[in-house]
């Protein structure tokens, strides 16, 4: 036969070509493979046809659809569009293309008899051809012909397979291209980084609520209060905006028990001094477990009936509220999630939901992405004016960025090394006179004077203070005399020794510099802290002193951003003690 007159290398090669489309049908042809071989070749890769480009006839269809009718991105609520993949809602025109194709309507095929005349309408059946192994004995020998059957049988059920994943992708609503790089690839597209985000003015979205009805959901991060809390929030709320304050994350809080009645009573005195005085019901929720989710939307609904209103869930970047969002829509089948990630301005329009009780239990459910979502449709929108037998919307909002967070000069995996992922470790160290602790090369605290009870200068070696750190895991620490910390932070900010950030004094050029403000704290005995020094959205830190002791400390963060001082959050950590190795530490545990 035909492949036996070969040389055995021949042979082998042509089994190995067979597996690839191209290189096997220009030696087909060179070698004048007999007809019926090279049909059977043709058929085996019959399915390996490529789909054909979209050409510049249906792009303009489809841009001419997007204008009559504007669509939204699924993840980040922004306005899609199909000229531009660098700029903000950018998605490919097929893919787009074939969603709008997906959700038109399908013309009704009209029941038409054929007629003698019709030679059109009478289908005409292609021949099959049957395969044959046999006829190709000698070609490729059995087992070569064999995995071929296997793979044409993989793949008719691959193609099944992909069809239908194809059709429901189709039937999702298209998200634009930095949506896609953040929920797949945990990177954020160039010309859509945070700079960019900041020209799309949140505030003025949210300022039109001063005159919209509405029920107000804040989410703060009850691990970045009260600088979580949404500047201005204390004059949007009334008697026809009320106010549901969400403390998100939940899961955080340090694995030992938590009395969470004192912490509510906390996070109350706190939002008062941050001027919101007027709080219907106080949530404590977790995203990330689901804990008090559906407590949340229960009383959210039970609001918006009794006001005939709508809700609008608002809060301060990386708070977690579209995270909330996809814990209510997991709980329908058939909706698909909102854009989440660690990045500061993920959402990016406001982006509306339907809420509905089945069953009892609140559900939450997506509407068309063309439907107006902003604050001014609840005046003109008949959709959103509703009364108790119509649907109640909630309204997620772009997150506003406080100013006191420097979470923007972060990258993304720097993002990820600041932010804990479980349950936060309390950690206490010591710190005496003239000595300065560093967190990773993002915050630093300086000890420079101790007065005592009677006035006095405290200049004993032994004075000292503990300072207890809520802190992820990822930031390193580093205790070292005040006199030489600028030296090692110069030397050693972005390696090993302090990070984050990452990479060492090239990228150290593109952080900000650190900057001091100075703190004044009394400690009141080494039983309980008094006081937590807030180090922006990097966590805190508990201060505890002897009794009457004065305090006179130093704290550096980027630009001096970030630093307050609160009562102590959990007074009784630093009563917490773990084995001490040297300068090691329990992880599971404090040290002293």
């Amino acid at each position: 036969m035909f492949a036996q007159r070969l040389p055995a290398a021949c042979q082998r090669s042509l089994q190995l070509l067979l597996r690839r489309p191209s290189p096997c049908m220009r030696l087909v042809s060179e070698l004048k493979v007999p007809a019926r071989t090279t049909l059977l070749i043709r058929r085996r890769f019959a399915i390996d046809t490529p789909a054909a480009a979209p050409t510049a006839a249906n792009t303009a269809a489809t841009a001419a659809a997007l204008a009559a009718k504007p669509r939204r991105c699924g993840g980040c609520g922004v306005h899609l569009q199909i000229d531009n993949p660098d700029a903000l809602g950018y998605v490919p025109a097929d893919r787009l293309q074939a969603y709008l194709d997906h959700i038109a309507p399908k013309p009704a095929k009209p029941e038409s008899e054929p007629t003698a005349t019709s030679t059109s309408a009478i289908p005409i059946p292609k021949p099959k051809i049957a395969y044959d192994p046999a006829f190709a004995r000698g070609v490729v020998d059995d087992s070569v012909l064999a995995q071929f059957e296997e793979e044409e049988r993989q793949q008719k059920m691959n193609k099944k397979a992909t069809d239908s994943e194809k059709q429901a992708q189709h039937a999702r609503p298209p998200v634009c291209k930095r949506c896609h790089q953040l929920a797949h690839q945990n990177r954020v597209l160039p010309g859509a980084t945070l700079s960019a985000v900041e020209e799309m003015d949140f505030r003025k979205g949210l300022e039109v609520l001063r005159t919209t009805p509405c029920v107000l959901v804040c989410v703060v991060d009850v691990m970045d209060f009260p600088n979580s809390i949404v500047p201005g929030l204390q004059d949007l709320v009334s008697a026809d905006r009320p106010l549901l304050l969400v403390a998100n994350k939940t899961d955080l809080l340090p694995h030992r028990p938590v009395n969470m009645q004192r912490i509510q009573q906390w996070i109350r005195e706190q939002a008062k001094l941050a001027g919101i005085k007027d709080i219907n019901a106080l949530h404590f929720v977790s995203a990330k477990t689901g804990e008090g989710i559906g407590r949340l939307f229960s009383d959210v609904r039970a609001l918006c009936v009794k006001h005939r209103t709508n809700a609008y869930i608002m809060g301060s970047t990386n708070t977690g509220k579209s995270s909330i969002i996809n814990r209510m829509l997991a709980r329908s089948p058939g909706n698909d999630e909102v854009t989440a990630s660690a990045w500061p301005g993920t959402t990016l329009q406001f982006m509306r939901f339907a809420l509905d009780v089945a069953d009892g239990k609140p559900i939450l459910t997506r509407t068309p992405d063309w439907m107006p979502s902003s604050p001014v449709a609840d005046a003109s929108d008949k959709d959103m004016q509703h009364g108790l037998d119509r649907v109640t919307y909630v309204v997620d909002t772009p997150g506003v960025n406080p100013k006191v967070q420097f979470k923007k000069h972060l990258t993304l995996s720097e993002i990820n090394m600041v932010t804990p992922s479980n349950p936060v470790t309390p950690v206490t160290y010591i710190i005496h006179l003239r000595r300065s602790l560093m967190f990773g090369a993002m915050a630093r605290i300086d000890l420079l004077e101790a007065i005592d009870r009677h006035g006095n200068i405290d200049k004993k070696p032994t004075t000292h203070a503990l300072v207890t750190s809520f802190l992820s895991p990822k930031v390193t620490v580093h205790n070292s005399h005040t006199d030489s910390a600028d030296r090692q932070y110069a030397k050693h900010a972005g390696l090993s020794l302090l990070m984050p950030p990452c990479g060492g004094p090239e990228r150290m050029q593109s952080f900000p510099a650190l900057q001091p403000v100075d703190i004044t704290i009394t400690g009141n005995g080494f039983d309980r802290s008094e006081d937590d020094i807030v180090l922006g959205d990097l966590g805190w830190v508990a201060i505890t002193a002897a009794k009457g002791l004065q305090l006179k400390l130093r704290v550096w963060t980027p630009q001096g951003l970030g630093v307050t001082t609160r009562p102590a959050f959990d007074p009784d950590a630093v009563s917490l003690r773990g084995k001490r190795v040297g300068s090691k530490f329990e992880p599971s545990k404090a040290r002293r």
